[in-house]
């Protein structure tokens, strides 16, 4: 997927849905700028964007959007490395007696064990889950 040396950005969900749903030009414009091989999505990103048009009235209007970023942004398959990072990252939040969501750990630890940089506009969610998840926040603030 990345030729040495380039980072992978890992989209969380919250700045996919940004830029499925048009919210904000900035983050669209600074995903365009990046090359596609730079950019990903975990699977558990993609079920999550799945899970919301399931529960939205006019599926087929809304298909379209998540269906023209899936075209530009790769989806990474859960793995057996993704897996086992998850384990010790739970593992390790539930010692530190730190509440994360269920779904941000997933993505997260998916994230590490790529070594990508993990996308969000939501910075506080992650920044407690690990000192060594490289972060980058796409806020428009």
């Amino acid at each position: 997927m990345n030729q040495p040396h380039e980072v992978i950005r890992m989209l969380a969900t919250d700045v996919a849905s940004k830029i499925i749903r048009g919210e904000s030009s900035k983050i669209a414009d600074r995903l365009m700028a990046l090359p596609a091989r730079q950019t990903c999505v975990s699977a558990v990103t993609r079920s999550e964007l799945m899970y919301g048009l399931n529960q939205f009235h006019e599926y087929e209007h809304a298909i379209l959007p998540v269906q023209e970023f899936l075209k530009i942004v790769h989806t990474l398959s859960w793995d057996a490395a993704a897996a086992d990072r998850y384990a010790t990252l739970r593992h390790e939040l539930v010692q530190r007696g730190v509440n994360a969501g269920e779904k941000d750990i997933e993505i997260a630890a998916h994230s590490l064990a790529i070594g990508a940089v993990l996308v969000t506009t939501n910075f506080s969610s992650f920044a407690n889950i690990s000192a060594s998840l490289a972060l980058e926040n796409w806020s428009d603030s």
